[in-house]
């Protein structure tokens, strides 16, 4: 926005509001605003939006480098904000509508401005939000340092100012609600500032699945590396050194400042930071959106990023992601996801009553589990599920950084877990918390994790199908045995607050499987809320849910030209793989295994409509 002014010329900056939000006079017109609603938008376009001072030539820098497959001589030739500009700056409308795609734009703007075929799903919208009591902070000191804003007489009065609206970009509060409240109107991607902070290598490469960039590792890498804020203070085409004192005073500041999580502290008082808790409550209490207030920046090292496994894989390297199965205590667990010395601790972890754990053998109705126990605890509200990836809000107890996750967690704590009875927390064996099983017919499952490992760039591909059968047969995979796992739950199921039902059960009637697992957690749902909760928890449903069918991990982590997650979601496709030789030897091995355990499965069965 900076290099948009005119600096030949002394201009005089004020305040104006456009359909109630305020912007600059000299950088924006009032007749140029109001008409970006009816700019023709392609489906290549893509708009980056955040409220000022949230990561804005952050993510101009990301967009250009993964354009660029991480080159970073596309930053060279032209300033980032030349290469990606504001669409709200006087004369924006020209320039849009000559360049060829894909076109890349910034806006502040808030979504009721909007060009309208952002909001029939055309072009992608990416929005980067930051917590409120930093953006406060360095909007403050840019205030300070922009010649085109009002210098504060001090922090206390840019608060009160800032707190009611009274800045450019008008309330931080009706910005961000308004585009989480419409976010399905538009291909829309949410990121935050502190996870750029945290795990910037991630969140490139949620950007790059969701513009459809397949960038190789190495591109990937340097998108990162010249990206990150050391980088782009060197940078002077990131850093904005060359735009004019008269514009930006450089003797006051810099335009990336910190880049820092946790700074408000230095400035809020206690009263302030009491009030804005207050405000901020009363605002967001039906926005569920969750900010970090203070963290440490992570310096490169083995340390993950997330606590499922599959997220996990995004920061290993290359060579790391083909792994095989060893071996805690007997059972087999992969490398670079699991840690022999945290998953020998989690005997120790301190259950609380109200915890539920959902333990399931792989590839036995996990990520549905997942999906009901959310659903449940929401009483329905499918609005619950879409925040959050389902593995994260309901996430595995045994993958690395696990235990402080759950430590901090405030109750009811939902969690998963593949690993068997000798490996749980020893509190849930006192009847503390409760437990959920769900069981598959283990040819079914057998024949589901054959493909998940095709599926999977985190497993073996195994050779073929028959390759596969035996090291299942013999549990030489992820999980172990199968017979193994099942016979001791089943063995020390009255131990444990356990309850135990089947895929096959849910497959036929889940509504009386969602029935059961309320009343066994003691959830008093109506009719309405059950109807719901069986609803968006049936697999079509769950296919055309991103946050539940996993359609949004990477291929680098899932090969989604090789499958789904949600496959079939049927019983009986043993049929299509299994030899009759095969099936006659698993049923002998099954009878043998099972022969003092009282369980019956169905093998083949049609669901109901």
């Amino acid at each position: 926005m900076a290099e948009s002014l005119d600096t030949g010329n002394v201009k005089n900056y004020e305040l104006f509001q456009c359909e109630g939000f305020r912007l600059i006079s000299s950088i924006h017109s009032a007749e140029e605003v109001e008409q970006i609603k009816n700019w023709e938008v392609r489906d290549s376009d893509i708009f980056g939006v955040t409220y000022p001072k949230s990561g804005t030539i952050w993510l101009q820098q990301i967009l250009i480098l993964i354009e660029a497959k991480g080159d970073l001589t596309a930053t060279k030739d032209e300033n980032n904000v030349t290469r990606v500009p504001w669409i709200e700056v006087i004369g924006g409308e020209k320039k849009f509508l000559l360049e060829p795609s894909p076109r890349l734009r910034m806006t502040h703007l808030p979504y009721s401005l909007l060009p309208a075929g952002l909001k029939q799903k055309k072009g992608k919208v990416i929005y980067v939000a930051r917590n409120p009591k930093d953006v406060l902070v360095s909007f403050y000191h840019f205030h300070d340092y922009g010649v085109f804003l009002e210098t504060p007489k001090d922090f206390n009065d840019f608060y009160e100012k800032f707190m009611d609206g009274q800045v450019f970009g008008s309330s931080w509060f009706e910005h961000i609600k308004a585009y989480h409240t419409h976010r399905d109107e538009m291909n829309f991607l949410y990121i935050t500032y502190e996870e750029m902070i945290q795990d910037l290598r991630s969140v490139v490469k949620r950007i790059c699945a969701f513009l459809e960039k397949d960038l190789t590792d190495l591109e990937i890498d340097n998108v990162v590396e010249h990206s990150r804020f050391d980088s782009m203070r060197h940078n002077n085409k990131a850093n904005y050194r060359t735009v004019s004192d008269q514009i930006l005073n450089h003797k006051k500041g810099t335009f990336l400042r910190k880049g820092s999580v946790g700074d408000w502290k230095n400035h809020f008082t206690v009263a302030q930071s009491e009030h804005f808790d207050k405000v901020f409550k009363e605002e967001m209490k039906d926005i569920p959106l969750f900010f970090s207030w203070d963290i440490t920046p992570k310096k490169k090292s083995r340390i993950l990023s997330t606590v499922h496994y599959l997220t996990t894989i995004v920061t290993l390297d290359r060579e790391q992601r083909y792994t095989r199965p060893w071996q805690c205590e007997g059972f087999r667990l992969i490398s670079s996801i699991h840690s022999a010395e945290e998953v020998e601790q989690i005997k120790n972890w301190e259950v609380r009553d109200s915890d539920i754990f959902g333990v399931t053998y792989p590839k036995s109705g996990t990520i549905w589990l997942q999906q009901i126990l959310i659903l449940i605890e929401a009483k329905g509200d499918l609005t619950a599920t879409k925040d959050e990836n389902n593995a994260t809000r309901v996430s595995w107890i045994e993958v690395i950084g696990g235990e402080k996750k759950f430590l901090l967690e405030p109750s009811p704590r939902l969690r998963i877990t593949h690993l068997p009875y000798s490996l749980l927390p020893a509190g849930l064996k006192q009847k503390k918390g409760k437990v959920i099983y769900v069981a598959r017919n283990p040819k079914d499952v057998l024949v589901s994790f054959y493909h998940f490992h095709d599926f999977g760039v985190f497993l073996e591909t195994p050779k073929d199908f028959n390759d596969f059968f035996e090291k299942f047969m013999d549990g030489q995979v992820f999980g172990s045995s199968w017979f193994e796992h099942i016979k001791a739950y089943h063995t020390h199921r009255d131990e444990m607050n356990f309850l135990y039902i089947t895929y096959e059960e849910m497959i036929q009637d889940l509504r009386s499987v969602v029935k059961r697992i309320c009343a066994f957690l003691e959830k008093d749902l109506t009719d309405l809320e059950i109807d719901n909760v069986v609803e968006h928890s049936r697999f079509d449903s769950m296919r055309h849910n991103n946050k539940a069918n996993y359609r949004t991990v990477s291929d680098q982590i899932l090969n989604h030209k090789k499958g789904t997650f949600l496959r079939k979601g049927s019983v009986g496709d043993w049929k299509n793989h299994f030899t009759v030789a095969q099936s006659e030897h698993f049923d002998k091995v099954f009878k043998e295994e099972m022969k003092d355990i009282p369980l019956f499965f169905s093998w083949d069965i049609t669901p109901k409509k």
